[in-house]
């Protein structure tokens, strides 16, 4: 924060209350904390370090002395997010930790969009050595590296890798049953609006283990989707596709492809905002929408969202506007709004 500023703001604090103590007890500090935070340094560690002004202290200030929020905004230098630049809560409708929350459900999602948006000057998202853009696409470029087929040889599966035009194939032999196994990984992947799509609703419903791409969820056509995607998109043969219901109603497809889970879907999710950071708006949209799909649901009898376990009416206005934004753009993808005849409500709203 602006130095002289800084000295304004606790000297009106000092003239307010007379006294340091009381100064410390109404922003719910130790008194000798006070004394850092005034001068905005400290010695930590043998070394002059910075003694920044937590978001907390900064309301707690702002509410005491009635201060503008566009006034303190001019007067900060630094935005230092968390504890040891780790990125701190965001504040949406809900309170989002980017730190804690698991990458694959709605809310991490809408907190990712917003953080980038609002500090994205400050970041930089360069795109992985694997990752190239192309006709506004991002392309990954999938590699089966010799130490692969060298750790299949240790493990006694004689196995042998063919290169075709399009995909990388391994056969190698089951010793368990006897049996050719053939798998199947493509030798690029282009993140376009398609497989963003279904690769949002993985993220929000898979299932199954680490050496599976699997989907559980109630809807048969979201289902259906990822099942042809897997075999149109993905060139996986239909047979080792497995698509079946359970006893609760709940719709599930899954294929057993450890490399084609790590190479590519473990790999673009450690790489996620990055690549929907580079990708064209149509992309995160879409990302966006099937995650909805798949995490979330719409109430019939009320206009809520309901994602996870939290929710948010379009009629209150407490709700974030960069929220409400994407989410009108998200609509437009989502055939759960379709089916239900609200899209046009939503996209007037």
């Amino acid at each position: 924060m602006n130095y002289k500023y800084r000295n304004r703001i606790f000297s009106k604090l000092k003239d307010k209350y007379k006294d340091w103590r009381i100064v410390a007890r109404n922003l719910n500090i130790p008194t000798r904390s006070l004394f850092g935070l005034r001068r905005g340094w400290e010695y930590r560690d043998g070394c002059k370090k910075m003694y920044p002004i937590g978001t907390k202290w900064l309301k707690n200030i702002q509410n005491l002395l009635n201060l503008k929020t566009k006034e303190i905004e001019e007067n900060i230098n630094i935005i230092k997010l968390g504890t040891g630049g780790h990125r701190s809560k965001i504040k949406l409708p809900i309170l989002v930790d980017l730190n804690n929350e698991p990458i694959n459900n709605l809310k991490r999602a809408l907190a990712e969009y917003i953080f980038i948006k609002k500090f994205k000057k400050n970041l930089k998202f360069q795109l992985n050595k694997d990752l190239k853009k192309k006709n506004n696409y991002i392309m990954l470029k999938v590699d089966i590296e010799k130490e692969i087929i060298d750790k299949l040889k240790l493990r006694g599966l004689q196995p042998k890798l063919k290169k075709e035009t399009k995909n990388h194939i391994i056969y190698y032999r089951n010793p368990n049953v006897n049996k050719i196994i053939k798998r199947i990984i493509p030798k690029q992947v282009v993140f376009n609006e398609i497989f963003s799509k279904e690769f949002g609703k993985w993220c929000g419903d898979r299932c199954g283990g680490s050496h599976q791409i699997g989907l559980l969820n109630k809807e048969k056509n979201l289902i259906k989707t990822f099942y042809k995607f897997l075999i149109t998109k993905l060139d996986q043969p239909e047979k080792d596709v497995n698509l079946s219901i359970d006893r609760d109603s709940y719709y599930r497809v899954f294929i057993s492809n450890k490399l084609l889970r790590e190479k590519v879907f473990n790999f673009l999710e450690d790489n996620l905002f990055t690549l929907l950071y580079n990708s064209k708006k149509s992309v995160r949209y879409v990302f966006y929408a099937g995650l909805f799909e798949a995490e979330g649901s719409i109430s019939q009898d009320h206009i809520d969202f309901v994602i996870s376990s939290f929710g948010f009416n379009l009629k209150k206005k407490r709700n974030n506007n960069e929220i409400l934004d994407l989410l009108k753009k998200v609509i437009k993808f989502s055939y759960l709004l379709k089916k239900m005849d609200l899209i046009q409500e939503y996209q007037e709203k």
